[in-house]
């Protein structure tokens, strides 16, 4: 089997838990480190990203959820899945802790995981006909003010109109998004499996204003009123951009899944329960 190993070593130290990891592969295992690794865990060649991913099988990363939703986008076009160590803190797509490392080595090598494949977006800032931004989101994509009074919004699906929001903004999550921003917005928690978007308006001066869930097939369409003074869009909120008041937005669905693997134990409704509540 063939294993590319990652990490984020600026928001977390995944030494111990590699450590642990590696231990555990045998002689049948091939590791490929990437480059953000060395000097940090020992290898003869570090790989980059199409290196990485054109080689492997399976890539194991160690980090929290915001390294996962990297790792998952990073992955996705090559159609390899994606293993998370959580070496973080919430740990909702990082669902493996530190502490099973080893036995999550152990399933790998067994064939002994269960594997999620997950839609994801894609978006588009068009300005004067010339796309200026484009990329993919694992979770959500997020349109918002900056600064300045509540924007007007509006959202339209395949050309027909939707709704218009007097808000801080929209955003606009894939099933496994909605329990992250779009569940703060009062959007609904959507099972991973279902095939669906979650349109949910942030901070809406309408008592009204309800998140509404759509089909993936389409592409929506966000728009500010003219008058708005200062916004941007975010992709998983990692990758952001600056929105011009005539810029039109398309968020349609990615021609990529993302792929998971996590312990056959793992449960979605347990995971909620224990990230999502307080006892």
């Amino acid at each position: 089997m063939k294993i590319a190993v990652l990490s984020n070593v600026i928001k977390s130290n995944p030494t111990e838990a590699a450590r642990a990891f590696l231990s555990a592969l045998d002689e049948t295992c091939e590791v490929f480190i990437a480059k953000e690794l060395s000097g940090i865990i020992p290898a003869k060649e570090y790989y980059s990203d199409d290196e990485l991913f054109s080689m492997a099988e399976v890539a194991v990363v160690f980090g929290g959820d915001g390294t996962t939703l990297t790792a998952a986008r990073r992955a996705a076009p090559y159609r390899v899945p994606v293993l998370s160590i959580n070496t973080g803190h919430l740990g909702f797509l990082a669902t493996v802790s530190a502490r099973d490392a080893k036995k999550a080595a152990e399933c790998l090598i067994k064939n002994n995981l269960s594997l999620s494949e997950r839609i994801m977006l894609n978006v588009k800032v068009i300005r004067d006909g010339k796309t200026v931004f484009e990329a993919p989101a694992l979770n959500d994509i997020i349109t918002r003010r900056i600064s300045g009074k509540l924007a007007n919004i509006k959202v339209s699906l395949n050309g027909d109109y939707v709704a218009s929001h007097r808000a801080d903004g929209v955003v606009i999550a894939t099933p496994t998004g909605s329990t992250a921003y779009s569940l703060s917005c009062g959007g609904p928690v959507v099972m991973p499996e279902l095939d669906v978007f979650v349109i949910s308006p942030i901070c809406p001066h309408f008592l009204g204003a309800r998140p509404m869930l759509i089909p993936t097939e389409g592409t929506v369409e966000i728009s500010f009123a003219s008058d708005f003074t200062s916004a941007s869009i975010s992709a998983d909120g990692q990758e952001e951009f600056i929105i011009n008041p005539n810029d039109k937005i398309e968020i349609s669905k990615s021609p990529h899944k993302a792929k998971l693997l996590t312990l056959r134990e793992q449960n979605f409704f347990n995971l909620v329960r224990q990230k999502l509540t307080i006892d």
